[in-house]
């Protein structure tokens, strides 16, 4: 039997005798391991027992048995860190302990240091240096813990008022202007800045509501209103228009393709290369779970490259037009979102030229959708590939439109 092992089994139990019998009568050298016996015999059990867990490489244990060493708590700070056992060592104390919210308080740090923002601030709200989690909650976007937490520890205006603007700063910077826009009328009190922000989310009727309600609408601040709705039309003509003008330019790219394919090709190469292109796919697909992220992405690119003469360029368009098509949904809920506050504001001509911009575009699609999905028998059906099987639903829908305007 392995003297080593028994020898190290005998410590595992703390029993200091066994552990002298076997190195006594073995072969190992007494030199060696004597001496470090009789020091254990010396020490208090747990301070013992610690000296035994850490040699043997038990570190939980090893902790464990720390604690309990009267007066050791810096050297059981030290021995947390250089072994990362923080989770662990929380659960030795209770919250409301010094020992605990300096724990939390290092682990805090350590988990800030790994961007770790969010489990930081749970750390640092537990911690002696509870202030940390407000900047903590701050930088993963959590303005409400943040400010919940400022308010309970009863921090001054002074401290309060800058946690604010750090918070409308970090609102605005992301873009979170609706938010930012419910922050400033419910925290900052400050109507005017909630209109401001509502009109760069383009949310025109709650801009409107605010400044009625709080008696704040003048003539000029209606004019801006008004300006960034326009505007917003305006913008959403231009890019109904160019989307419809690329989807022309697609669908009579991809009617060229098709009669080069189809010239190029006889029935019999036709067939080979659509099985080929399907067991591309499927080994693509198989492939990619065994490759990187980054060599995935690069295949991807590859793959679907709307460049001419590109062998993949038919699926390619197919699918371009495909995300295309899928934007028309939005569209129609932006259109009719915007042309009910034109004809409010009675800006009717601009509202009649966005609703007959969509209304253009999804004629459009209509018309081409065959193009795109072409039918074979009685089934509509892609053979190219299986990603495009299945056409887009469409169907003629007048109910985003104002009657009003047409």
């Amino acid at each position: 039997m392995d003297v080593d092992k028994l020898y190290k089994a005998s410590l595992a139990e703390y029993n200091l005798e066994m552990a002298m019998k076997i190195i006594n009568n073995s072969q190992l050298d007494p030199k060696e391991y004597v001496p470090f016996l009789k020091e254990l015999e010396t020490m208090e059990c747990h301070c013992m027992r610690f000296t035994i867990d850490d040699k043997l490489g038990n570190k939980e244990l090893a902790l464990k048995n720390l604690v309990q060493c009267e007066g050791t708590f810096e050297k059981c700070l030290k021995y947390i860190i250089e072994n990362n056992l923080y989770s662990y060592a929380l659960a030795l104390f209770s919250r409301d302990q010094n020992e605990y919210k300096e724990i939390a308080k290092h682990f805090g740090d350590l988990l800030y240091s790994k961007i770790d923002f969010k489990q930081a601030a749970l750390m640092y709200n537990q911690s002696t240096e509870r202030n940390k989690a407000i900047s903590s909650y701050l930088k993963v976007g959590l303005w409400k813990e943040s400010l919940e937490l400022s308010y309970e520890l009863n921090l001054a205006d002074s401290e309060l008022n800058q946690i604010k603007t750090n918070i409308l700063c970090m609102l605005s910077s992301t873009q979170k202007y609706k938010e930012a826009a419910d922050f400033a009328e419910l925290e900052l009190r400050d109507t005017k800045l909630a209109v401001e922000y509502c009109i760069k989310a383009q949310d025109y009727v709650q801009a409107l509501y605010l400044a009625r309600s709080r008696s704040i609408l003048d003539i000029d601040l209606e004019k801006l209103i008004k300006s960034a709705c326009l505007n917003t039309a305006q913008n959403l003509i231009s890019d109904i228009n160019t989307q419809e003008e690329n989807f022309l330019n697609l669908i009579k790219r991809l009617i060229e393709v098709r009669k080069e394919n189809s010239s190029e090709l006889n029935s019999y190469d036709n067939l080979n290369d659509t099985s080929s292109e399907v067991s591309s796919v499927s080994s693509y697909r198989t492939s990619s779970t065994r490759t990187s992220c980054k060599s995935t992405r690069k295949q991807q690119r590859k793959m679907w490259n709307l460049k001419k003469g590109n062998f993949r360029e038919e699926p390619t368009l197919v699918l371009t037009l495909k995300q295309t098509v899928e934007k028309l949904d939005k569209y129609k809920d932006d259109v009719k979102n915007t042309c009910f506050l034109l004809v409010k504001l009675e800006e009717y001509n601009i509202g009649q030229t966005l609703q007959k911009a969509l209304e253009s575009f999804q004629a459009c699609i209509l018309h081409h959708k065959l193009v795109i999905w072409p039918i074979f028998g009685e089934t509509e059906q892609i053979i190219e590939d299986a990603i495009l099987l299945s056409p887009l639903k469409i169907i003629p829908d007048i109910s985003w439109k104002l009657s009003i305007l047409e």
